[in-house]
């Protein structure tokens, strides 16, 4: 913290010594007298003051809305520039100086000055889309390897290479920010869009899709007749969209940024046209002024801004905010809230969910099945009433969905976490407009590991009896079934809950056909989503045949090859997958998972030389990457090198606090 501090004063000291001299340099250069120095100063600091003035409201409703923050700079830069020729040239002329010498130099200025305007560098929109000033993991290696001068003068190419099969199809800059829209096509050829603002990702066309539907679809089942609906937050336009597939007589979607709507246009076929659609309304608003201002009264009202931590969105999660949400709704109305524990620590977890229980005591918290620790709190304006005939009732219009599956309305209640938020989040302070501490809090947390949050909440989950005995009453293979087809439908697949290989045979031809589904149209990544070696081969050999098609007309995608030999791996495959490995390291001299899994391939084969080669190569790329310290440590126990053994674990245990690393590590220390 002190060096950070240091360097900052560095940095920031020059240029706040010339602003402040500039306006004492200003008065010594007007003033002209003693006697006339009061009406000088003064005249000065007036037209500095109206100038200020003038200059934020150009600068925030004329200059950014029309031409966006980049050409707003330049035509400053440009005016500031241009004024100050002006004023030299007027205070020549008066003083009768105006010689063929200072004629010159001002010619020469002038000269300098169109220079450096013309060449004003452009921003590298996709290196700003990517956001790495928030999240600077995936450059990890690049970090620890690349010194001060590599990064002065190759920072752009070192950075853009991690951008490498990303396409940046919108760029939208406005006042509040700037939002962009990427494509990745992935190794299946299936073409992916996210929404980022301000290089924060936000919405996506298939990550997060548990949680975009979710925020639709359980205030809309559990409510017995919603007929006006309103999100606040549009991002994608997925859950507003999700919203249409009922039989609702309004939707008003409020969001702030005009840009975003823009953006919102490229997922047309995730979020059911809703622009298009003349039951839903968008309303370029502030949420918070929209509710609090509107005559509107509504069943369900859904929020999912962005994160708490993100300037300016804190008094979406204030006690006044949601008391406002509260007098909005009608009856028994439902309030939808979106919280994340990641990226967050569990007192300031606690305090946004104890704010919200403060209102809604009536209330239930649930897990989407993102994996990253999305919650969403749900509160009733009356009674909490999570009803299964309600719900059972009602899917079938969730059933009209294209963004998921919903088989059985049941299985949602094996999402609750808590009908209890009291217990769960106890005593403590609640986050108010006048004591706004999660504006501050949140953003002190931004990188601290949602694990505590998680644990928190699992040891203090309480539900409901009748909520058990809603879940005991079903079937339990079909129930898990259903949850297999709903999670793998939201692209967040939880296969291993069943076993295919202790079912009945209509259930195991039910469980092959989800798995053939979900891999003959989703790229996976990790094979041990599957519960067994069968399901495993077969998904992979599915995936190997979508990846040499691409192959064919993508033949020099790194990526590409490397998800095929992982395909051909596991398989069985192996000879295969080597070769596609081979292809992949040839294609990117720095893929660090390529060289790693080639390193493995060669290590089970028994070609140590080789393994351990592959193994440094990936220190080279990455000097702080653990799971090569780790299969180092291999290396060297099949040499019968202990002593090196143990110094490879250390290592990567600096870096990673591995569990099977630290038990081996223990094992080999007491032999």
């Amino acid at each position: 913290m002190t060096a950070q501090s240091l360097i900052l004063f560095g940095i920031l000291v020059i240029p706040t010594f010339f602003l402040g001299a500039a306006f004492p340099i200003v008065n010594k250069l007007y003033t002209r007298s003693f006697d006339g120095i009061g009406r000088s100063v003064g005249t000065a600091y007036a037209v500095n003051t109206v100038g200020a003035i003038l200059g934020s409201f150009a600068a925030g409703f004329v200059m950014i809305p029309f031409m966006g923050k980049e050409n707003a700079l330049r035509i400053a830069g440009g005016l500031q520039f241009f004024t100050a020729i002006g004023g030299g040239f007027y205070v020549f002329y008066n003083a009768g100086k105006a010689g063929i010498r200072r004629a010159l130099i001002s010619a020469g200025c002038i000269g300098l000055g169109i220079v450096f305007f013309t060449s004003f560098p452009s921003w590298n929109r996709m290196l700003l889309s990517c956001g790495r000033y928030r999240d600077f993991r995936s450059i990890e290696g690049d970090l620890l390897r690349t010194s001060w001068t590599e990064a002065l003068f190759k920072g752009n190419d070192i950075l853009a290479r991690q951008e490498r099969g990303r396409s940046l199809v919108f760029y939208g800059d406005g006042i509040g920010g700037f939002t962009t829209v990427e494509t990745l096509t992935d190794s299946l050829g299936t073409v992916r869009y996210s929404l980022l603002n301000s290089g924060k990702p936000d919405a996506s066309s298939h990550g997060d899709r548990s949680t975009q539907t979710l925020l639709a679809h359980l205030p809309l089942l559990f409510h017995p007749d919603p007929k006006k609906v309103m999100v606040l937050g549009l991002a994608s336009g997925m859950t507003a969209g999700e919203a249409l597939v009922y039989p609702i007589e309004g939707l008003d979607v409020v969001e702030i940024s005009d840009e975003v709507v823009k953006a919102c246009r490229f997922f047309p076929k995730w979020n059911n046209k809703v622009l298009e659609n003349p039951v839903s309304k968008v309303i370029l608003q502030d949420g918070r002024n929209h509710l609090a201002l509107t005559n509107a009264v509504y069943d369900v009202i859904v929020s999912e801004p962005s994160n708490p931590w993100m300037a300016g969105l804190a008094n979406l999660y204030s006690k006044e905010f949601f008391e406002t949400v509260k007098t909005r709704l009608r009856g028994n109305g439902i309030f939808v809230q979106w919280i994340h524990s990641y990226e967050m620590d569990w007192r300031v977890f606690s305090m946004v969910g104890r704010t919200f229980a403060s209102v809604f005591p009536e209330s239930a918290m649930f897990a989407t099945l993102t994996g990253v620790g999305d919650y969403l709190l749900v509160g009733f304006r009356e009674r909490l009433d999570l009803d299964l005939e309600t719900a059972s009732g009602r899917v079938k219009y969730a059933q009209g969905s294209a963004n998921m599956s919903l088989p059985d309305a049941l299985l949602l209640f094996n999402l609750i976490v808590s009908e209890d938020l009291k217990h769960v989040f106890g005593d403590g302070p609640l986050h108010t407009d006048n004591r706004p501490r999660l504006e501050f809090a949140a953003p002190r947390a931004l990188y601290k590991s949602g694990d505590e949050v998680d644990q928190k909440i699992r040891e203090r989950r309480t539900v409901s009896k009748a909520t058990r005995d809603v879940l005991e009453a079903g079937s339990k293979s079909e129930l898990l079934l259903d949850m297999v087809e709903f999670s793998s439908s939201v692209l967040s697949p939880l296969f291993m809950l069943f076993d295919p290989e202790r079912a009945l045979p209509q259930e195991r031809a039910r469980f092959l056909a989800l798995v053939d589904g979900f891999c003959g149209a989703n790229l996976v990544g990790d094979y041990s989503v599957f519960p067994e070696a069968g399901s495993r081969r077969r998904c992979a050999e599915t995936q190997a045949e979508l990846m040499k098609a691409q192959a064919v007309s993508r033949p020099d995608e790194p990526d590409l090859f490397f998800s095929l030999g992982i395909a051909l791996r596991e398989a069985g495959e192996r000879e295969k997958a080597v070769e596609a490995f081979e292809k992949a390291a040839s294609l990117d001299s720095e893929h660090l998972r390529v060289r790693n899994s080639l390193g493995v391939e060669y290590l089970i084969s028994g070609d140590l030389a080789k393994a351990e080669g592959l193994f440094r190569e990936a220190l080279k790329i990455h000097p702080g990457y653990a799971t090569a310290f780790f299969n180092l440590a291999q290396v060297s126990l099949r040499r019968g090198e202990k002593g090196e053994a143990i110094s490879h674990l250390r290592k990567g245990l600096s870096f990673e606090n591995n569990a099977a690393a630290k038990d081996l590590l223990r094992r080999l220390l007491l032999s």
